[in-house]
Formats: C-alpha cells, structure tokens, sequence
C-alpha cells in the first residue's frame, strides 16, 4: 500500500468507545501525533453470536446498543468538539456474526 499511497499515514489506536474518557485519550494522542485533523471514519462495531431473537443473550444484545450506538455518539461528539473546523465525518455502523 506504501507503495501505491506514498504520502499515507494510518494510525490504529485502541480503546473503548463507549467510554469519554476513552475516546478523549485517543483524540489527544492522535493530536499529538499528527495535529489537525479533517477526516474521521467511525468504523467500531459489535454484533451478537446467535441472530434468533429466541437465542439472543440480553446481555449482548445490550453490549450491540452500547457499541453501536452509545460508541458512535461518544466518537462523534469528541470529534466534533475537537475538530469544528472544516472536518468530514463518516460514520459507518458494522456488525459481524461472532463465532
């Protein structure tokens, strides 16, 4: 990729999403990284084991809505908050069947 992107540069930094605190260490860190940045992609998500409501365990199902949903407004609303300035956003929710 290095070779067909020369002048990219991908950061991964982990933490969880539904947690501010989370997301405002990885915001600063990126920050002092790189400085200003434009573009955020919001890619974290959480999907249950078993897709048959009748199997679903309430307890994953609960941990989908906070990923899914609390995590996505905590990343974006940091963003936001950060990055006022002429940023894009894309925000794309993905779940995968855990096995």
């Amino acid at each position: 990729m290095k070779r067909d992107y020369p002048n990219l540069n991908v950061y991964v930094l982990i933490g969880d999403v539904t947690r501010k605190v989370e997301a405002d260490r990885i915001f600063s860190e990126l920050v002092m990284r790189v400085g200003q940045l434009c573009i955020l992609v919001n890619v974290a998500g959480f999907g249950v084991k078993d897709p048959m409501i009748k199997d679903v365990d309430p307890d994953d199902w609960m941990r989908s809505i906070e990923v899914n949903v609390k995590g996505s407004l905590i990343v974006a609303s940091t963003f936001v908050r950060s990055f006022v300035l002429q940023c894009t956003m894309q925000s794309l929710s993905t779940c995968r069947r855990r096995s």
